[in-house]
């Protein structure tokens, strides 16, 4: 008679079909989440161009009527003396202003000037640093001395370059009242910020403007109609 041995080798276990289902459902959910995500972020991505085209629809009709504007009384460029009452603006290159003060030496002597310049986009080169950071206007104020009878840039140097961004319309639209306003301050305040690309609006008024305690009269402040900061 044969006698059956029982296996001493203990049978191997066999994940349970219920934790391979949990398994499963996480990759299944991992991948959902992945896919919900990635179409989230695509929707917010055309959301947000779509928001861009609107903004752009109202920023370059204003640009134009603008620029029209600032051409027809030939202020692209133009110098003033911001101590002088009147923020009188002379319309001239360099040789111009030493002729005007060669003149009267002794009436400019120690008087500090500033050379402003206007720039719009539609009017830079395809290849311009301003087309790619979203920058569609911007004023340089550059600040001069009157020394021995020529103007000098140095120590006394003040101004700097200030361009607009899409939302910086929110802020306020440009105009002279403002330019004047900008100059006065830097002159008054000794701000100096030089830049290639500019800074930006926003960040004039409420960082570099702010840590020297200076404020703009809010009447002087007027948004262009329909633009919105972005998450307002």
């Amino acid at each position: 008679m044969l006698i059956k041995r029982k296996n001493s080798q203990k049978k191997l276990s066999k994940p349970s079909d219920k934790k391979e289902t949990k398994v499963k459902k996480f990759l299944r959910e991992l991948k959902e989440n992945k896919v919900k995500e990635a179409e989230e972020k695509r929707q917010i991505e055309i959301a947000a161009k779509k928001e861009y085209e609107r903004k752009r629809n109202i920023i370059v009709p204003y640009l134009n009527k603008l620029e029209k504007q600032i051409d027809e009384k030939d202020l692209t460029d133009f110098w003033v003396f911001p101590e002088h009452k009147g923020f009188k603006k002379h319309i001239g290159n360099l040789q111009y202003m030493r002729d005007l003060i060669s003149k009267h030496p002794a009436h400019y002597e120690g008087k500090k000037a500033a050379y402003i310049t206007i720039f719009f986009r539609q009017n830079e080169p395809d290849d311009s640093f301003h087309r790619d950071i979203d920058t569609w206007l911007g004023v340089n104020i550059a600040g001069f001395m009157v020394k021995n009878g020529k103007l000098t840039m140095d120590k006394e140097q003040f101004g700097g370059y200030i361009v607009w961004k899409t939302d910086d319309f929110a802020i306020t639209k440009f105009s002279l009242k403002l330019v004047e306003n900008f100059t006065k301050i830097m002159l008054n305040k000794d701000i100096c910020i030089p830049s290639i690309v500019g800074y930006r609006l926003e960040i004039v008024l409420n960082d570099i403007f702010k840590r020297r305690k200076v404020t703009i009269d809010k009447e002087i402040l007027t948004p262009l109609s329909g633009i919105k900061k972005n998450g307002n």
